[in-house]
């Protein structure tokens, strides 16, 4: 993930964030329109657009088509929210989108991979239809707006709908039956003049349809009134020419493509000690500079956080046994992480970690992790197997592993670290203390935790300012690797913002550019 790149993620943030309403994952039937003759001309527009690729203008053409959500036998979320189509062009001096390839699309007839290109196609744009009807309430549907771009598959793949056939209803077409002829799109959510994504992980695989043999032709619907943010139109209907059902679209993992086929052993992930303790939220001798949720928003993956009793309250808090959590900086518990939530609710394609040092029960931990809705991202390590993908985690959407140090934990969920990781010494004052040699855990276990920070009773931007930068970095993260033969996989540092620990982890991750 480029220094770019996470400058795009911080700015999308909250156009990303999730409303409270429930997420619609009703498939569209588009067709094929044009003006109706009791129509005006469409006045060409600029929009907006943001998601996790950054902010964009985008010019809105002409609009040849109108998706009607239908009914593929499990019936229609929401009958009454349309999408319309619009050509769209990049605005002049807009940076171009990357070029995907091997995206990896999952929708109801298989996997398949595709490749995109970078100018956009379209933006499909939530839509009501009826006479006088007003343009969608964003607060009372669910249908994302979403952005096209021209979808093939890739080299030598064979598209799993080809020769399969759909028979669906809409509000223009009872129990008709298509064939599927190839993906000609992929559509992914995107905030469009500040309306934010309802559902970040549910993209649009569009498929050209050609009616099945002796099915009759589509009957015109004319002067069909429309209305959405872009404007009103009057439309005539001329026939059907693509089915969009939603997917899941993965197209890297962790910022980089060739990251996905990983094990989750296989790829180092930037780590911050004692994540919790920052001087953006006032804490007494901070280890970060950042709050948790800027930490994420930058690039970091793993979080080592401290859990503490203060009172009958569970927080995090550093050195409770030292200085009084309510002298050095606390936060509720479910609070932080609920942080955590909120990231990965909006970050649909990221893996995060969370190490933790805990003085709390472990059934006290799951409550909180209840209160903060993060249960439902925890991965589940069996023992002595291999770590799944990276792609196999997103797929599954458990994104979240979980290590603590309480040699009780016995949640599947709430991983004993030293039963699965081992670490170099943590207490180094000085750049020539520093070793590989192991402190805690055993090299015969899979993760690798590489200790890079200075402590002269407390960390300081000073001290990691002595060696948070290459080549000293790079150099022992390398020479660590050497020494092992393992991959340093929770490269953890403090003040992240401080020098080059993205740059070590891309080289170690061999993403560096």
């Amino acid at each position: 993930m480029s220094h770019l790149r996470r400058i795009h993620l911080a700015i999308a943030v909250a156009a990303l964030a999730p409303s409270a309403a429930i997420a619609v994952e009703d498939a569209f039937l588009c067709y094929r329109t044009r003006p109706s003759a009791a129509g005006g001309a469409f006045t060409a527009t600029t929009v907006a657009v943001t998601d996790l690729d950054g902010a964009r203008s985008i010019d809105l053409r002409r609009s040849r088509t109108l998706c009607a959500p239908v009914d593929l036998g499990d019936g229609v979320d929401d009958p009454d929210t349309f999408l319309r189509g619009y050509r769209s062009r990049l605005n002049r001096g807009e940076e171009k989108y990357d070029t995907e390839r091997g995206v990896s699309v999952s929708d109801q007839f298989g996997t398949q991979l595709v490749d995109t290109k970078r100018r956009p196609k379209r933006i499909l744009v939530p839509t009501a239809v009826g006479p006088s009807s007003p343009p969608p309430d964003p607060n009372s549907h669910a249908v994302d707006h979403y952005r096209c771009h021209k979808a093939k598959p890739g080299s030598d793949a064979v598209p799993p709908a080809a020769g399969q056939q759909v028979t669906l209803s809409d509000a223009f077409t009872t129990a008709k039956t298509f064939d599927l002829i190839k993906p000609t799109d992929l559509c992914v959510p995107v905030d469009v003049d500040g309306v934010a994504v309802e559902d970040p992980a549910s993209s649009l695989q569009c498929y050209r349809v050609r009616r099945a043999k002796g099915e009759p032709r589509h009957t015109r619907v004319t002067a069909l009134e429309t209305n959405n943010a872009i404007g009103p139109a009057t439309l005539d209907t001329a026939r059907e020419v693509e089915l969009c059902v939603p997917s899941r679209a993965i197209a890297r993992c962790n910022g980089f493509s060739d990251l996905c086929d990983r094990g989750f052993d296989e790829v180092a992930h930037p780590t911050t000690h004692n994540a919790m303790s920052n001087a953006e939220e006032g804490w007494l001798g901070p280890n970060q500079n950042l709050s948790i949720t800027h930490q994420l928003e930058d690039g970091v993956r793993g979080l080592m956080l401290d859990s503490w009793y203060f009172g009958p309250q569970t927080v995090l808090c550093h050195g409770g046994d030292i200085v009084p959590c309510d002298v050095a900086g606390m936060k509720p518990l479910a609070d932080g992480l609920a942080e955590i939530t909120d990231f990965l609710d909006t970050h649909p394609d990221e893996v995060v970690s969370i190490i933790f040092e805990s003085y709390i029960t472990e059934a006290d931990t799951e409550t909180a992790f209840v209160a903060a809705d993060l249960l439902r991202y925890v991965h589940v390590q069996p023992a002595a197997t291999a770590w799944p993908t990276l792609r196999e985690l997103l797929e599954a959407d458990t994104r979240l592993v979980v290590l603590t140090d309480d040699g009780g934990a016995s949640l599947p969920w709430h991983h004993y670290v030293w039963a699965h990781a081992w670490e170099t010494h943590f207490s180094f004052q000085a750049p020539g203390d520093f070793s590989c040699d192991i402190n805690r855990g055993s090299m015969s276990n899979q993760l690798f935790i590489l200790n890079h920070f200075l402590t002269n009773f407390i960390g300081s931007p000073a001290l990691a300012n002595m060696v948070n930068h290459n080549p000293l970095f790079v150099d022992r993260a390398q020479q660590c690797q050497s020494e092992s033969g393992r991959l340093p996989n929770f490269v953890t540092v403090d003040f992240h913002d401080i020098g080059d620990l993205f740059a070590v982890v891309d080289v170690l991750n061999g993403v560096a550019e």
